[in-house]
């Protein structure tokens, strides 16, 4: 794997502009490192939630973060097809990775929903066993 990173210039911000250069295997690994990456901000964003409707949101959120690297994968593959280069192979390797990657966050989001099911079941399991019952008046 090969990652190079050279900084051209610093701004006055702290930020810089800089030229990357990664052969296949550094893209893949930039691009999981990517993807992970902000799957962990925003579980982590994400945290102390723990109610039903609050699995709901967050599996829908992931849900979306899913369909956003499918955008990307889509994205690089047109870019792939008018490439008109060797090394564009590398882009149909990113590609793969990505449509994994979609194929692991949509998996995850099926755990989300069967333990949100799971819950759900309990919650009104539990709700009958204390359903309260009416007494009869007493005719006397």
């Amino acid at each position: 794997m090969n990652i190079t990173l050279k900084v051209i210039s610093e701004n006055p911000d702290g930020s810089a502009n800089a030229n990357v250069t990664y052969d296949e295997e550094g893209m893949e690994f930039l691009v999981q490192e990517g993807v992970t990456a902000i799957l962990k901000q925003y579980i982590a964003q994400q945290k102390g939630k723990r109610s039903v409707k609050d699995i709901w949101e967050v599996a829908n959120e992931i849900e979306s973060l899913a369909c956003r690297v499918s955008n990307l994968k889509d994205v690089i593959e047109i870019v792939a097809e008018d490439i008109q280069d060797p090394h564009s192979g590398a882009l149909w390797s990113a590609r793969d990775h990505l449509e994994i990657l979609v194929d692991k966050i949509e998996q995850q989001v099926q755990n989300l929903m069967d333990i949100r099911r799971d819950q759900k079941v309990k919650e009104m399991e539990v709700v009958s066993e204390v359903k309260p019952t009416k007494k009869k008046p007493n005719k006397k």
